[in-house]
């Protein structure tokens, strides 16, 4: 393939900003970023400068069978062709891709040729390997084996020079509505729906009709017919895009949950019991199915009654019987409205509830070594009384709103009865009252059942609603020709100072003394320092200061003399690495290795792999290591191989190391180790790090 329209390395900044630009992205800067320099890491580069534009990138490594699919699907896709040209894919049609060339227009290039363009290094590499295997062998062999071994061989490589771009949550919960396309969805399926509801309505007046007229005969039938025939279009895009509008919705819900638990400030949740972490990942599981069933349900009834009222003021009620549904349908609303106040007085009982019973599950032995067995159950018995005079009100209330369906008959029969009684009413106007009515009466039904499950998933959204939000909040973006300037500069000497504090001070919420007050010094290039004082002196907040998970109250922490808002949330964390304290760290059930490498990339490359399983055994955790059936791809956490203490601690401890940050701290990682243990790693720890901040008890 030609390079005609790829991007060479010095001009991808502009690229950048232009196919981000091209895709209709929300940018906000206007000028693009300065391009990355030889001695930049572009996947580094590439996520700074989509932070800076205000758009995310995410890092793909396709395997090399999945590579033409990939691209059949590919947009706002940066595809490295070889270390010094991109291309740059706008979208993919049938047969080619969109690319946006250096002179700002789209081009179409064929997809098998970018495929074989992307493919040439390396099958040049493994047909050599093939070929020097097949030299070595005495017999010849046909041209179809030679292809089917590269083939092999290619099935286990990638291609990782490939990044896609896309939007960012925005502040505005109806600008992620908006790109979601929710409205124009909803839209739609409103209209199929009710287009679709009024050819059943007119199919059966048609029919009830002619029956009433003695007109049955093969017209009326083929009549009828058409109407349920022409339904069928409208009920499968009715039924298509209320599986759209869900997928939609619950990929905005998702995304923005997860993002906003990334986004909390530490101290929002440091309060909350596991009880209350246990519920929120319940809740964010149940209300993408309660909000689109029943706000879906809700929506098609409440269609559904709007059509039923103009049926039966067609009726011998006339517009009587229509008042009244649209006043049944307003009662039942506001009923509605009372039992999601009881119902939500009772949820936040039962969440009391179960929250206590969740914590003192988990602290059971210190309450029975606290508490006496006459007071052991005080709390529990408060909160059930209260948890039950809530559920009786809400449930009375239940009662009321599932009664609606019924309470409508009765007084459907005295809207029209009038009529019928007087003789004033045809038998088609009475025929039309009576259908109208029972639709009305299924529309209802449909209405309570959608209502509950709504109300359900609004009071579940209270649970979760801080989480939606926070995604909306700005993190600090950072500079991406800030990255580009260090990555040019030296390596910094010994003594060289590094990463400064300033007059910094920091204040816990409700609390009158700060926990850190005007503190300054200066971290150099190379220091060992050991850090202690009393338990509760501030040790664990400094280092969070440090590191960037808290913000200082006031003063200033700074990197080479940048600050964490010019370097950005991303920048500053690649350059502070931290092992936490062992309760708020963790172990994923995943592989070893995954969990060794996480803070560096993943998947890894072969070399992080070898310096992952040897940065393990000067740790001490080379018997592990040879115990594991799996080795490093054995699968450990809850459901997998379980590790003690130390062991989990020297996991913790190689995943701080192998980030391979200039500064590490770690926060008493050697407090579960034994003497000779806690030597080893240590001196592992001195060898690896560049600096090296070490907190522990005196």
């Amino acid at each position: 393939m030609s390079l005609e329209h790829a991007w060479p390395r010095d001009r991808l900044g502009e690229g950048l900003y232009a196919l981000a630009r091209r895709a209709g992205y929300p940018i906000v800067v206007d000028e693009p970023p300065e391009s990355p320099g030889r001695a930049d890491d572009l996947n580094e580069w590439v996520d700074a400068a989509a932070k800076w534009m205000g758009v995310e990138s995410v890092a793909m490594n396709v395997p090399h069978p999945e590579l033409s699919p990939f691209l059949r699907s590919a947009s706002a896709t940066v595809v490295g062709l070889d270390p010094e040209h991109f291309l740059l894919v706008v979208s993919s049609g049938a047969r080619a891709l969109e690319v946006l060339g250096q002179d700002g227009r789209l081009h179409r290039v064929a997809r098998e040729s970018v495929a074989r363009a992307l493919d040439q290094s390396l099958s040049s590499e493994a047909a050599r390997d093939v070929e020097t295997l097949f030299e070595s062998l005495p017999l010849k062999s046909p041209a179809k084996a030679r292809a089917r071994m590269v083939a092999e061989r290619l099935s286990t490589e990638s291609f990782d020079h490939i990044w896609l771009l896309r939007p960012t949550p925005a502040e505005s919960v109806y600008e992620d509505i908006r790109r979601a396309r929710l409205p124009e969805l909803v839209s739609i399926f409103a209209a199929a729906f009710l287009i679709d509801f009024c050819l059943f309505v007119a199919s059966w007046w048609l029919i009830g009709r002619g029956a009433l007229r003695g007109q049955i005969d093969a017209g009326w039938l083929t009549a009828w017919a058409l109407l349920f025939a022409t339904m069928v279009p409208f009920r499968m895009i009715s039924t298509w895009y209320e599986g759209r509008v869900a997928v939609a919705a619950g990929g905005l819900l998702k995304q923005r949950l997860l993002i906003g638990a990334m986004r909390l400030d530490p101290d929002e949740t440091r309060h909350d019991g596991v009880g209350k972490h246990l519920a929120r990942v319940l809740e964010s599981e149940t209300i993408e199915t309660l909000a689109m069933s029943g706000g879906l349900t809700s929506a098609a009834a409440s269609l559904q009654l709007i059509v039923s009222a103009v049926v039966v003021g067609f009726g011998s009620g006339g517009w009587i019987h229509a008042s009244l549904l649209l006043a049944t349908m307003g009662a039942c609303y506001l009923v509605g409205r009372r039992y999601f106040l009881r119902r939500r007085d009772w949820t936040r009982a039962r969440l009391k509830v179960s929250h206590d019973v969740v914590e003192r599950m988990v602290g059971h032995r210190t309450r029975i070594a606290q508490l006496t067995a006459n007071s052991r159950h005080e709390r529990e018995d408060v909160h059930l009384v209260s948890y039950l005079q809530d559920a009786r009100r809400a449930d009375r209330l239940q009662a009321v709103l599932s009664a609606f369906p019924r309470m409508w008959l009765p007084i459907a029969v005295f809207a029209f009865a009038p009529g019928f009684i007087l003789g004033v009413a045809t038998l088609g106007q009475l025929a039309v009252a009576i259908g109208g009515t029972l639709l009305a009466y299924r529309a209802l039904h449909k209405l309570v059942d959608g209502l509950s499950e709504l109300l359900d998933a609004v009071i579940t959204w209270e649970r979760i609603r801080t989480l939606f939000l926070a995604a909306g909040r700005t993190p600090h973006r950072g500079d991406p020709n800030l990255l580009s300037l260090s990555r040019r500069q030296p390596a910094a000497p010994d003594g060289h100072p590094w990463l400064e504090a300033n007059e910094l001070s920091y204040r816990y919420a409700n609390r009158a003394e700060p926990a850190i007050q005007n503190t300054s010094f200066t971290i150099n290039t190379g220091d060992r320092i050991l850090l202690t004082s009393p338990s509760g002196g501030g040790k664990s907040t400094l280092i969070s200061l440090l590191n960037g998970i808290r913000k200082p109250s006031s003063g200033g922490v700074f990197i080479e003399g940048v600050d964490r808002q010019s370097l950005g949330d991303d920048g500053w964390t690649r350059r502070v690495a931290t092992a936490p304290q062992f309760h708020e760290n963790h172990v994923f059930t995943e592989v070893f290795a995954f969990n060794v490498l996480m803070g560096r990339r993943w998947p890894p490359e072969r070399d992080d792999w070898r310096e992952a399983e040897s940065l393990c055994r000067d740790l001490g955790l080379g018997e592990l290591l040879d115990k594991m059936p799996g080795g490093m791809n054995q699968l450990i956490g809850d459901t997998g191989w379980r590790l003690s203490h130390g062991e989990q601690s020297r996991v913790f401890l190689a995943r701080a190391l192998l980030q391979d940050a200039p500064l590490v701290m770690l926060d008493e990682s050697f407090a579960a180790l034994d003497p000779d243990s806690l030597t080893q790693a240590l001196g592992c720890a001195r060898d690896n790090a560049k600096s090296l901040v070490v907190i522990a008890h005196p």
